[in-house]
Protein backbone atom coordinates (compact mmCIF):
# COMPACT_ATOMS: atom_id res chain seq x y z
CA UNK A 1 0.00 0.00 0.00
CA UNK A 2 2.77 2.44 0.95
CA UNK A 3 4.67 1.58 -2.21
CA UNK A 4 1.55 2.17 -4.32
CA UNK A 5 0.93 5.60 -2.81
CA UNK A 6 4.60 6.54 -3.14
CA UNK A 7 4.53 5.45 -6.78
CA UNK A 8 1.46 7.58 -7.52
CA UNK A 9 2.92 10.61 -5.80
CA UNK A 10 6.07 10.18 -7.88
CA UNK A 11 4.12 9.94 -11.16
CA UNK A 12 2.14 13.05 -10.28
CA UNK A 13 5.33 14.84 -9.27
CA UNK A 14 7.10 13.94 -12.49
CA UNK A 15 4.15 15.08 -14.59
CA UNK A 16 4.04 18.30 -12.57
CA UNK A 17 7.72 19.00 -13.20
CA UNK A 18 7.26 18.61 -16.95
CA UNK A 19 4.12 20.73 -17.02
CA UNK A 20 4.86 23.49 -14.52
CA UNK A 21 7.17 25.66 -16.66
CA UNK A 22 4.35 26.31 -19.13
CA UNK A 23 1.73 27.27 -16.58
CA UNK A 24 -0.02 23.99 -15.96
CA UNK A 25 -2.76 23.33 -13.50
CA UNK A 26 -3.46 19.89 -12.04
CA UNK A 27 -6.90 18.95 -10.78
CA UNK A 28 -7.83 15.64 -9.19
CA UNK A 29 -11.34 15.12 -10.55
CA UNK A 30 -12.05 11.86 -8.72
CA UNK A 31 -10.28 9.17 -6.74
CA UNK A 32 -8.95 7.56 -9.90
CA UNK A 33 -8.48 10.47 -12.35
CA UNK A 34 -6.19 13.49 -12.52
CA UNK A 35 -6.55 16.22 -15.14
CA UNK A 36 -3.84 18.67 -16.12
CA UNK A 37 -4.23 21.81 -18.20
CA UNK A 38 -1.44 23.56 -20.04
CA UNK A 39 -1.36 26.51 -22.40
CA UNK A 40 1.13 27.76 -24.99
CA UNK A 41 2.43 24.38 -26.08
CA UNK A 42 4.60 24.22 -29.20
CA UNK A 43 2.92 22.64 -32.24
CA UNK A 44 5.58 19.92 -32.31
CA UNK A 45 5.37 19.15 -28.57
CA UNK A 46 6.79 15.77 -27.53
CA UNK A 47 5.39 14.53 -24.22
CA UNK A 48 7.64 12.48 -21.95
CA UNK A 49 5.76 10.28 -19.48
CA UNK A 50 7.62 8.62 -16.62
CA UNK A 51 6.20 5.86 -14.41
CA UNK A 52 7.75 5.05 -11.04
CA UNK A 53 7.23 1.29 -11.22
CA UNK A 54 7.48 1.09 -14.99
CA UNK A 55 5.28 0.58 -18.02
CA UNK A 56 3.27 -2.53 -18.86
CA UNK A 57 4.69 -3.00 -22.35
CA UNK A 58 1.78 -5.11 -23.62
CA UNK A 59 -0.56 -2.24 -22.73
CA UNK A 60 1.37 0.36 -24.71
CA UNK A 61 -1.35 0.69 -27.34
CA UNK A 62 -3.49 3.38 -28.95
CA UNK A 63 -6.26 2.40 -26.54
CA UNK A 64 -4.15 3.40 -23.55
CA UNK A 65 -2.25 6.45 -24.89
CA UNK A 66 -4.08 8.75 -27.29
CA UNK A 67 -4.84 12.37 -28.20
CA UNK A 68 -8.21 13.92 -29.11
CA UNK A 69 -9.10 17.40 -30.32
CA UNK A 70 -11.89 19.70 -29.09
CA UNK A 71 -14.42 17.76 -31.18
CA UNK A 72 -13.28 14.48 -29.58
CA UNK A 73 -11.72 13.40 -32.89
CA UNK A 74 -8.72 11.11 -32.62
CA UNK A 75 -5.38 12.71 -33.57
CA UNK A 76 -2.76 10.39 -35.09
CA UNK A 77 0.25 10.49 -32.79
CA UNK A 78 3.10 8.05 -32.42
CA UNK A 79 4.60 6.90 -29.16
CA UNK A 80 7.50 4.76 -28.10
CA UNK A 81 8.84 3.17 -24.96
CA UNK A 82 12.19 4.84 -24.24
CA UNK A 83 13.11 2.58 -21.33
CA UNK A 84 11.29 0.44 -18.75
CA UNK A 85 9.79 3.52 -17.06
CA UNK A 86 9.51 6.13 -19.83
CA UNK A 87 7.20 6.64 -22.81
CA UNK A 88 7.45 9.47 -25.34
CA UNK A 89 4.36 10.68 -27.21
CA UNK A 90 5.24 12.51 -30.43
CA UNK A 91 3.20 15.22 -32.12
CA UNK A 92 1.46 14.42 -35.42
CA UNK A 93 3.73 14.59 -38.49
CA UNK A 94 2.50 18.09 -39.41
CA UNK A 95 2.24 19.20 -35.79
CA UNK A 96 -0.78 20.28 -33.80
CA UNK A 97 -2.88 23.11 -35.25
CA UNK A 98 -2.14 26.48 -33.69
CA UNK A 99 -4.72 27.98 -31.31
CA UNK A 100 -6.47 24.62 -30.93
CA UNK A 101 -6.96 22.60 -27.76
CA UNK A 102 -6.16 18.90 -27.46
CA UNK A 103 -6.22 16.31 -24.71
CA UNK A 104 -3.63 13.58 -24.17
CA UNK A 105 -5.12 10.58 -22.35
CA UNK A 106 -3.01 8.11 -20.36
CA UNK A 107 -4.93 5.03 -19.22
CA UNK A 108 -4.07 3.58 -15.82
CA UNK A 109 -3.56 0.15 -17.44
CA UNK A 110 -0.26 1.45 -18.78
CA UNK A 111 1.13 1.98 -15.28
CA UNK A 112 2.86 -1.11 -13.88
CA UNK A 113 1.56 -0.11 -10.43
CA UNK A 114 -1.91 -1.24 -11.61
CA UNK A 115 -0.72 -4.74 -12.37
CA UNK A 116 1.53 -5.04 -9.30
CA UNK A 117 -1.13 -4.21 -6.73
CA UNK A 118 -4.39 -5.47 -8.19
CA UNK A 119 -6.22 -5.84 -4.89
CA UNK A 120 -5.91 -2.26 -3.69
CA UNK A 121 -4.63 -0.50 -6.77
CA UNK A 122 -4.44 3.24 -6.49
CA UNK A 123 -3.33 3.97 -10.04
CA UNK A 124 -5.00 6.91 -11.67
CA UNK A 125 -5.90 7.81 -15.19
CA UNK A 126 -4.37 11.05 -16.40
CA UNK A 127 -5.41 13.55 -19.00
CA UNK A 128 -3.46 16.58 -20.13
CA UNK A 129 -5.49 19.23 -21.89
CA UNK A 130 -3.24 21.59 -23.83
CA UNK A 131 -3.59 24.58 -26.10
CA UNK A 132 -1.13 25.18 -28.93
CA UNK A 133 0.30 28.68 -29.24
Amino acid sequence: MKKTILGLVSVIGVLGVFLYPNGSIAKETSLDKVDFKQINVESDKKWTLQFTDGVVENNLTKDNVYVRDEKKQSIPVSFAKVDSKTVEVNAPEKGYDKSHTYTLYINKNLDKTSSLYKEDTKSKEYSIQFTVK
